[in-house]
């Protein structure tokens, strides 16, 4: 894939499935006696910090600027220019501030999810013992991930899309 829009993309939906994989796996561990639950849930935790560590280190970085910084900062030829940029002037807005009620709001839809996820998995869960499956957790497993890759997946491709949309290029 040369063209960057689609890698763009494709990493947004591999990123995502990655994450629901990992999801799944948290869930089906669910059914494995407590010390290796704990086991196999510390072993993903450590892989998926590895992966985003190895994943960070792979992505350009676009605030940096090898030719206009150097290790003090911005080369400049007056330093009131530095102070400047730190601090608006009197007719100018400062940095804007976020509404409480909207952090408000945004925290409480966050823990509503939450939990509403943990009633629904846990609804599944007794629906799939009193049916008698053989292995409730794995399909419990299956579709916390299918639903976690479709509740991730457009937000990602927004995000994507936005910050295509926002390059000058």
């Amino acid at each position: 894939m040369s063209n960057p829009t689609a890698r763009a993309y494709a990493g947004a939906v591999a990123t995502t499935a990655l994450e629901a994989a990992a999801t799944g796996v948290w869930v089906m561990a669910g059914e494995l006696p407590t010390g290796k639950r704990r086991l196999v849930r510390v072993g993903l935790a450590a892989t998926m910090a590895g992966v985003g560590f190895r994943l960070s280190r792979l992505a350009p970085d676009d605030d940096k600027d090898d030719e206009d910084e150097d290790e003090d900062g911005p080369l400049t030829d007056e330093p009131q220019a530095e102070l400047a940029q730190e601090y608006p002037s009197p007719g100018e807005t400062g940095p804007t501030r976020l509404n409480p009620g909207y952090t408000a709001a945004a925290g409480g839809i966050a823990i509503a999810i939450m939990i509403g996820s943990s009633v629904l998995r846990k609804r599944w869960l007794v629906g799939l013992d009193r049916s008698g499956h053989a292995h409730p957790h794995r399909v419990l497993a299956l579709r916390v991930a299918a639903l976690s890759f479709a509740g991730m997946l457009p937000a990602r491709l927004i995000e994507v899309h936005e910050g295509i949309d926002s390059d000058p290029a």
